[in-house]
């Protein structure tokens, strides 16, 4: 403990200027000092030392970091924040829920946390800072979307934590209190200056059975001067507290010029009057803008109405005989496989028939176009099973294990794309291929095979060693194999036509030179 001023001074004397310095200050507090002996620094003058003070009380696991949130500092209150949730340390839960509405320390990460701290204790208290801070006309608008979609979840809570994605399950509780809470500030809400913040709130008011803002909502969904998103999502939540408003609404707004609107309200007829829905939807396959033709195919293999079964057959004949744009095939196929009918189950039973053998990508080549690429782009990110990003990197972020994807749209085709997404052993990229090399001595040697130029085989290992092996020492060595597992098995079609769009366009911008 007497180390303890000595290390407080370097602190002090190094002002954050030297990471090193500052984890081993950091470091040495943790390890001589107990959380009272630390605290006695806890209010100094230098940020640098009450930020180091804080991080070695995370390091302790000790829930007197709940008194950080209380410095002046955001940096401060942030790293204590992200220790009492991150870690978690569960004693400390409840000071973190509590600073959402200090107006003075409003940065996302704490915010996040703090959201997340007052969904976990789930009571009516933490339910009423939620819906306060979501009413905050001064609270910024994502942010504020973010806190009324943990009301919409209160009841059920899913197992995965709201900021983390860790599995930290949270029992269910009921949405009494977020009901309650929300009900204070919804009429407000509702009306409003930010059509984003309106569409939350309608989403949340729907999740909680919020009946007698019925009304409300229906006049949102009818009001012309709101967006197309906050109008759809104020009648799919008025289709839950009144379906009978919600079917008198829908019927006219499906024919709305904004395409959100247009798009929710054509499900919601769907799903209402789904015998006269199936006309429209027909029509729009027809002649609609691609993502409202792909839905208007989605919502006819959901319709309850027989007469779905006719228009997808229908739709398949024309897929049949090359008259259906190749990006709404897979759209086709998905809605047929819904069906029952035995006109529709026996015309795509003749369409799988027909998939060429010989052809490798046969099963995939409905996934060539037609994706999102914005969706694409989520799943390339945040896709936890396909984990892109642990091995391929994007813009300087991500691994090294595969190529880099910059620019990747220039350099292949779609079809290579998608070979390389289901079929990665077919075309391996030079340098990315593992191999295994038996020397002649016994020895083995195995990972990446950068090089093979008939004098020396360069190979990376898992540590990142390169290591040459001569030609004349090399007993035996096996052909490169991609370590990357087929997406096929792990994205659906969907999702891999959707990625394939968002790498399609990954190309350099016009007037810009490429750095790859």
């Amino acid at each position: 403990p007497e180390a303890l001023p000595a290390l407080v001074r370097m602190l002090k004397e190094n002002d954050d200027r030297d990471p090193w310095l500052r984890h081993a200050g950091v470091v040495g507090l943790a390890g001589c000092g107990d959380a009272t002996a630390l605290l006695a620094w806890a209010d100094d003058e230098a940020e640098a030392v009450r930020l180091a003070v804080c991080v070695a009380l995370r390091h302790q696991g000790s829930v007197e970091i709940a008194r950080c949130l209380e410095d002046p500092a955001s940096a401060v209150v942030v790293e204590a924040a992200r220790a009492i949730h991150d870690l978690p340390i569960a004693g400390a839960t409840a000071a973190l829920a509590a600073v959402l509405n200090r107006r003075d320390q409003q940065d996302p990460a704490l915010v996040r946390r703090s959201l997340a701290a007052n969904f976990r204790l789930g009571d009516r208290a933490a339910a009423d800072r939620v819906a306060t801070f979501a009413a905050r006309e001064d609270a910024d608008a994502k942010l504020r979307g973010l806190a009324l979609d943990t009301l919409a979840a209160w009841a059920k809570p899913a197992g995965r934590d709201r900021v983390l994605d860790l599995w930290r399950p949270i029992p269910d509780r009921g949405g009494d209190a977020a009901a309650a809470a929300l009900s204070t500030h919804l009429a407000n809400l509702l009306r409003g200056k930010r059509d984003d913040v309106i569409a939350a709130a309608s989403r949340a008011a729907g999740a909680l059975g919020l009946d007698r803002f019925a009304s409300a909502l229906a006049g949102v969904a009818t009001t012309e001067s709101r967006s197309g998103a906050a109008r759809g999502a104020a009648l799919a939540a008025l289709e839950k507290l009144d379906a009978a408003g919600a079917a008198t609404a829908a019927a006219s707004l499906a024919q709305s010029g904004e395409a959100a609107l247009r798009k929710t309200a054509m499900q919601v007829v769907s799903r209402l009057d789904p015998k006269a829905a199936v006309g429209v939807l027909d029509a729009l396959v027809a002649k609609a803008p691609l993502d409202e033709r792909q839905n208007a195919l989605r919502a006819l293999g959901d319709s309850q109405a027989a007469e779905a079964d006719a228009a997808l057959a229908r739709w398949l004949d024309a897929c049949a005989q090359g008259q259906l744009a190749p990006e709404l095939t897979l759209d086709l196929l998905e809605a047929a496989g819904k069906r029952r009918g035995a006109e529709v189950v026996r015309k795509l039973a003749d369409h799988e028939s027909k998939r060429d053998v010989r052809d490798p990508l046969a099963l995939w080549r409905e996934a060539l176009q037609g994706g999102d690429a914005a969706r694409g782009e989520q799943l390339f990110w945040n896709h936890e099973a396909a984990t892109c990003t642990r091995c391929h990197a994007l813009s300087d972020s991500g691994g090294n294990a595969g190529p880099a994807l910059d620019q990747i749209g220039e350099r292949s085709t779609r079809e290579q794309l998608l070979e390389a997404l289901v079929l990665p052993q077919a075309r391996i990229a030079d340098g990315f291929g593992t191999t295994v090399v038996v020397k002649k001595d016994g020895g083995t040697v195995a990972g990446l095979l950068k090089s093979d130029d008939g004098k020396v085989v360069r190979v990376q290992t898992p540590e990142g060693e390169v290591l040459d092996v001569p030609a004349s020492e090399v007993a035996q060595k096996t052909p490169p194999v991609s370590a990357m597992p087929p997406m096929g098995a792990i994205l659906s079609k969907r999702e891999l036509r959707d990625v394939l769009e968002f790498l399609t366009q990954r190309k350099r911008e016009p007037g810009k030179a490429s750095g790859h």
